[in-house]
């Protein structure tokens, strides 16, 4: 199973990409690989890595820089994470919720270990 990771170089994203190393491929991607204040560039990458899960960890986090540059905050961190989910079908808000268009998946970990590897729509968390 392929899981791309974005945030790598970040503190959630290098922990993510450690820890999910055994339920598959893992591909976790920086800044300089994957910008995600370009929408064009987001899904071009989703297209050509064909992941089974994308996990994004990444964020605008420079509060002070991001008062004085609120487009690219807002693109970071609101437009960049709908534009990951645009081919998704199985959503975690970051609220008690899960949210699929399937019945009931369980735990969260069961339902990643569980995904399968067909070329179906990336899930992601």
């Amino acid at each position: 199973m392929r899981i791309v990771v974005t945030g790598r170089g970040g503190q959630v994203g290098d922990a993510l990409q450690a820890s999910l190393a055994g339920l598959g491929e893992v591909i976790a991607l920086d800044r300089a690989q994957l910008d995600l204040a370009n929408a064009d560039a987001i899904r071009t990458a989703l297209r050509e890595l064909q992941p089974a899960v994308v996990i994004n960890a990444a964020a605008y986090t420079a509060v002070d820089a991001a008062e004085a540059d609120l487009a690219m905050a807002f693109g970071i961190n609101a437009d960049a994470p709908r534009v990951l989910a645009e081919p998704t079908t199985f959503r975690f808000t970051g609220y008690s919720a899960l949210f699929n268009e399937t019945p009931d998946f369980g735990r969260l970990s069961k339902t990643v270990a569980s995904l399968p590897t067909t070329n179906r729509p990336p899930k992601v968390l």
